[in-house]
């Protein structure tokens, strides 16, 4: 609550930051409002959306599964959609060791084991975030010298 009265006062009291405030709100609305007129894009977010988290649980049941434990999709869709709110809210750049230990308990919550809930979270981890930048540098190298970036 005092956040939020701190936050009013200096939205009423200081000219710069109302105006740099108004400013980005228009920006935002710029964007917003032509997408949110068409059902057709919005559609499309959504579904992309969902496509996404939907392939990031799939992952997650594969590192389970890979290491002989037996999860429910909808468990793990759970897991997978409250650990990206839990560590996206974190001001930890990437999630780094909030995502881990997030992973981890939320393994524990649907019953796998202390020791391999833990183990499948980092694999989990290396599998989508610390590996992917490798073959992406070489990808990235060989665009840049046939001049496609």
């Amino acid at each position: 609550a005092v956040g939020v009265v701190v936050a009013i006062a200096a939205f009423a009291l200081i000219p710069a930051l109302r105006r740099r405030l108004v400013e980005a709100v228009g920006r935002v609305r710029e964007f917003l409002v032509p997408f949110l007129r068409s059902p057709k894009r919005v559609v499309k977010a959504l579904s992309a959306n969902m496509a996404a988290e939907l392939v990031g649980a799939m992952t997650l049941l594969t590192v389970l599964r890979a290491f002989g434990q037996s999860v429910s999709i909808p468990d793990i869709i759970l897991v997978s959609i409250g650990v990206g709110l839990f560590s996206g809210l974190m001001p930890v750049p990437g999630g780094i060791g909030v995502a881990e230990a997030a992973l981890t308990t939320g393994f524990i919550a649907v019953g796998v084991p202390d020791a391999t809930a833990f183990a499948a979270a980092l694999t989990c981890r290396m599998v989508t975030y610390y590996t992917p930048p490798i073959p992406g540098y070489f990808a990235f190298r060989w665009m840049q010298r046939k001049h496609y970036l």
